[in-house]
């Protein structure tokens, strides 16, 4: 008996085990990995009493900051502004690299207005 496979029996001819080019993926490591990716924080965010932490979260890339990073701590800082509980603001990171600074690939990427 052959392998069996998961495809549709109205799938296209190229997603055929039998046809050529033919990719096989494990989809649930690749949609692990776009989770992690697009839906993980690279800036943690956490109030502990009085004190706001604001931890960068990106070691594979040395904590290299993007646009979208320093949006997500303006927001925070506005936010801890306005909450009287909040009397310190702590930025620190989860890796032994604090931060290699601006992800240049981010903002090049930027268009220019």
């Amino acid at each position: 008996m052959g392998a069996q496979s998961n495809l549709p029996a109205t799938a296209p001819p190229f997603l055929s085990p039998q046809s050529r080019p033919y990719i096989q993926v494990n989809f649930d490591l690749l949609l692990a990995y776009l989770e992690y990716y697009y839906t993980m924080s690279f800036i943690e965010v956490k109030q502990i009493g009085p004190v706001l932490a604001l931890t960068l979260n990106r070691p594979e890339k040395k904590n290299a900051i993007t646009a979208e990073m320093y949006q997500l701590m303006a927001d925070a800082i506005k936010q801890a502004e306005s909450n009287t509980a909040i009397k310190v603001i702590v930025l620190s990171s989860t890796s032994e690299n604090f931060t290699a600074g601006n992800d240049l690939v981010d903002f090049l990427s930027k268009k220019k207005d």
